[in-house]
């Protein structure tokens, strides 16, 4: 799960997950939008993922030294082969904000 194929920085745990080839040299389809509230996190995961039990969280923290909050999975709002969601994260008050997918194995 932790062995990266294709030497792209991201482990073929994290590429099933994210419904990508472990062999081709990709990123994990994310984006991150402002919005009047605070910012949308977009992102897809593998439908086999979700069958599998694996556990999607986006999370946020302002110092990337204090714990992360998490927000929950998101909302679906493309469903086919693989799934797109999308997670409100709350404006900060500091002005800074850091966004992260965590996956996690059942």
């Amino acid at each position: 799960d932790s062995f990266d194929a294709d030497s792209d920085g991201e482990s073929n745990l994290l590429e099933f997950a994210t419904a990508q080839n472990p062999h081709a040299a990709t990123r994990a389809s994310t984006g991150l939008a402002r919005t009047q509230n605070g910012f949308e996190f977009t992102y897809t995961r593998s439908k086999a993922a979700v069958e599998d039990g694996f556990h999607f969280s986006v999370e946020h923290n302002d110092t990337l030294v204090s714990s992360w909050t998490p927000v929950g999975s998101g909302t679906l709002v493309a469903d086919g082969e693989s799934q797109t969601l999308k997670a409100s994260i709350p404006a900060s008050p500091s002005g800074k904000r850091f966004a992260r997918l965590r996956v996690s194995v059942p």
